[in-house]
């Protein structure tokens, strides 16, 4: 099938369509929501730091964006997900009708959400409205399996905003490879979740199999988003960057295949 790859550029948006598209989907376009003032906002569905990277992204990955302003706020907070004016899930809904519209034979829509059932019963709503399928590989996942699987993959991000326990800001834009043992540790010491479902982490993708360039962040200014004792809340804001050629011997999407229906039939 034809689809469209929900993204905000972080590990989970980047690897579903990876899994997406070694189950025989066609990526076709991506499609973002980013807020007006390109601030960090605190929204329950949506990423948005690391928001002005997405065009690059878009472009490693050579396939349209569509992009839109997020105007709505949270309104409908239920699990289950009635349409509401107003209500951020319906400016996703008017972006893939857009999508949809300059792409007709788009049939589905990748989403990488895990454990939210929140997240996903929000885009099934829209989906369903729109007659589109959803792509969800991700979904119900054991994360730390999840978490190794991608890294083996070729899933080269970078911590791009934290809520960490015990942890100062140092660690923005620390590889995820290269932070997995320490997310690993704050696991058991503290309950957090290892690929950020509790909103401890987020991250920007830089390289994957499926990008024909790497992004490289070449300045990035750092915010206190919530100061707290145990657990303050840092973002780096990406001020310049520029893609750069892979080599010849960068990973490829087809060595990556077996790790990825490994993951998938688990």
């Amino acid at each position: 099938m034809d689809f469209v790859g929900l993204v905000s550029g972080g590990k989970d948006s980047i690897f579903n369509i990876m899994c997406s598209v070694c189950e025989g989907h066609r990526l076709v376009c991506v499609a973002n929501l980013r807020p007006g003032d390109e601030k960090e906002v605190d929204s329950y569905m949506y990423q948005s730091v690391g928001c002005g990277l997405v065009p690059a992204i878009a472009e490693c990955m050579g396939v349209p964006l569509h992009q839109r302003v997020l105007s709505g706020a949270p309104k409908e907070l239920g699990l289950e997900y009635c349409p509401v004016d107003g209500d951020e899930v319906e400016d996703l809904f008017l972006l893939l009708k857009e999508a949809k519209a300059k792409h007709p034979s788009l049939e589905a829509v990748s989403v990488g959400a895990i454990l939210s059932q929140y997240q996903h019963n929000r885009v099934k709503s829209v989906c369903a409205r729109l007659g589109l399928r959803v792509l969800a590989y991700l979904y119900q996942k054991d994360c730390g399996a999840l978490l190794e699987t991608m890294i083996a993959c070729g899933i080269d991000a970078v911590l791009i905003k934290t809520g960490l326990p015990s942890t100062e800001k140092e660690i923005l834009l620390t590889g995820l490879g290269e932070a997995a043992p320490r997310l690993r540790q704050l696991e058991c010491e503290y309950g957090t979740n290892i690929c950020g479902e509790g909103g401890e982490y987020e991250t920007i993708v830089l390289d994957c199999p499926l990008y024909s360039k790497k992004l490289v962040i070449d300045d990035a200014r750092i915010v206190t988003h919530r100061e707290r004792l145990y657990s303050s809340v840092y973002y780096a804001v990406p001020l310049r960057w520029h893609l750069e050629e892979k080599p010849v011997s960068a990973c490829s999407l087809g060595e990556v295949i077996p790790l990825i229906k490994k993951l998938l039939q688990a």
